[in-house]
């Protein structure tokens, strides 16, 4: 009954840093972006 329970308890580990990845790529596009529009404004 332990083992499967740890691996349950690490795959959702595992799910939940992926989404944290995934989140901090979205926001490092939406900060790349707005800093691009950003420097063509001062272009």
């Amino acid at each position: 009954m332990a083992v499967p329970a740890r691996k349950t308890s690490k795959a959702k580990k595992e799910r939940v840093e992926r989404t944290k990845s995934s989140k901090r790529r979205i926001f490092h596009l939406i900060w790349l972006l707005v800093n691009t529009e950003e420097a063509t404004m001062f272009l």
